[in-house]
């Protein structure tokens, strides 16, 4: 870009150096060609440590909120389990006279080990610290699970599994046997809790945004950090601003003459300490006192802009931030809609695995429920015994909007009927609310 301000043999940059984003008018050349993100460079100081990832959870309130908000509603509403034992349609000859609803065994067994907390521990963990969490699994067999048994892979012959822990970054480590891409070992990193090796069948490891290269992940905490500072700092300097809205003004002819140095700073002390308890004071003659009051305008604006700020980052709606109710949307709110997706996205991608994890040492047991309930065949139905996780809905409509929604459906169901593109039978199975309901008797029109 030509600049008349400076020398033609230093008007010559290479293709490379040449930015598309300066601040210049084509046709007359004013302007500048600053590189406006010079000097605008990540800091690896500013890096949050494990330690110091945990002290700021624990100091402000907003990265605890931003932290604990997933990691509740994720666990809030539950999940059910269902096998293909407890299906009716289930005809193999081995089941006909199984009378025992195995999901209700199997979640009796997750509440015994409080799952739902170790797995909401877990999500918090992995908000936290950039390396995540890890959750191991802890059963007991005739053979003792200590030191040196642990780097082996678990067994299939165990008598129970005895707990389900949530382990935090500082208490566990990695190491990896090879940095070398063309490895098999390159994405297969070594465990260690407390310097103990650990087998990675024993475990899993909760982790976003993992980089190979630099061997670890990144947090949510990270990525909100810049805006919860921001919104922090701008607290605390309300409180510096209150001060200064309101101004005491006391005047008297003693105050350069006997009142001065320390005993005007004590006299003040004593004056601001009579106003503030008392609400009366007593004046001299030619003494005067007033309150000046300023008015600020705009804070609310700002503030809300820097939640704003902290919303965008942390990819949680404002209203959620605030505490609004969990559950109940209306139409139309659909960044809250957004929101339950992102936490339905946690529970599937996230907490399945381990929680499937869990289901399969259960049904495993020995000594456990599951196999007690299956009896004396107990070995060939366990291979036979399927399962799926299915978690309860995040969100509903509100009862208003679902009565409107309900109504334009069941003004399109008569309108069908009516034109004849479709029975009344066939519209009550398409209806999910009348579908398991006795057929209609054969000539009802509704």
């Amino acid at each position: 870009m030509w600049n008349p301000f400076v020398q033609k043999n230093s008007q010559s940059p290479k293709a490379s150096e040449i930015r598309e984003d300066s601040m210049v008018h084509s046709a007359s050349g004013m302007g500048t060609d600053m590189d406006k993100m010079l000097g605008f460079t990540p800091n690896e100081k500013d890096e949050l440590t494990p330690k110091l990832s945990l002290l700021w959870w624990k100091t402000l309130w907003l990265s605890r909120r931003i932290v604990n908000c997933v990691a509740e509603d994720a666990l809030r509403s539950g999940f059910r389990i269902e096998t293909n034992f407890d299906r009716l349609e289930n005809n193999n000859k081995d089941l006909k006279n199984l009378s025992t609803n195995l999901s209700r065994i199997i979640m009796n067994r997750l509440e015994e080990l409080e799952i739902n907390q170790t797995l909401m521990n877990a999500l918090r963990y992995k908000r936290i610290y950039s390396n995540g969490s890890l959750i191991y699994y802890i059963i007991d067999s005739d053979i003792p699970q200590k030191s040196e048994i642990l780097k082996n892979s678990i067994p299939t012959d165990f008598n129970k599994l005895v707990s389900v822990n949530a382990i935090e970054a500082g208490d566990f480590s990695l190491q990896w046997p090879s940095d070398d891409p063309l490895s098999e070992d390159y994405n297969k990193p070594k465990f260690f809790i407390r310097e103990t090796e650990i087998h990675s069948s024993r475990l899993r490891w909760l982790v976003k945004d993992f980089s190979r290269k630099n061997k670890t992940g990144r947090s949510d905490l990270d990525d909100c950090w810049e805006a919860v500072k921001s919104h922090n700092i701008a607290s605390w300097s309300v409180s510096t601003l209150l001060f200064e809205m309101a101004v005491k003004i006391f005047k008297s002819p003693e105050v350069g003459k006997s009142l001065s140095g320390q005993k005007l700073s004590e006299f003040l002390q004593r004056l601001k300490l009579a106003v503030s308890t008392q609400s009366v004071m007593a004046l001299n003659t030619g003494e005067s006192f007033e309150k000046k009051i300023m008015q600020v305008n705009g804070l609310k604006e700002i503030f809300d802009w820097l939640t704003d700020n902290v919303s965008m980052a942390s990819e949680i709606p404002q209203a959620r931030l605030k505490g609004a109710a969990h559950g109940v949307l209306a139409s139309g709110e659909y960044d809250k809609q957004s929101y339950f997706e992102k936490v339905g996205k946690e529970q599937t991608n996230t907490l399945n695995t381990p929680l499937n994890d869990t289901i399969s040492l259960i049904i495993r047991e020995k000594q456990g429920p599951v196999r007690n309930a299956l009896g004396p065949k107990a070995d060939s139905l366990i291979p036979l015994l399927d399962w799926e996780v299915k978690w309860n809905p995040l969100w509903e409509l509100s009862p208003k909007d679902q009565i409107e929604i309900d109504l334009k459906r069941s003004q399109r169901d008569q309108i069908d009927i009516e034109t004849g593109m479709i029975t009344a039978e066939e519209a009550r199975k398409l209806n999910p609310r009348y579908s398991n309901l006795e057929p209609l008797i054969a000539g009802s029109k509704f």
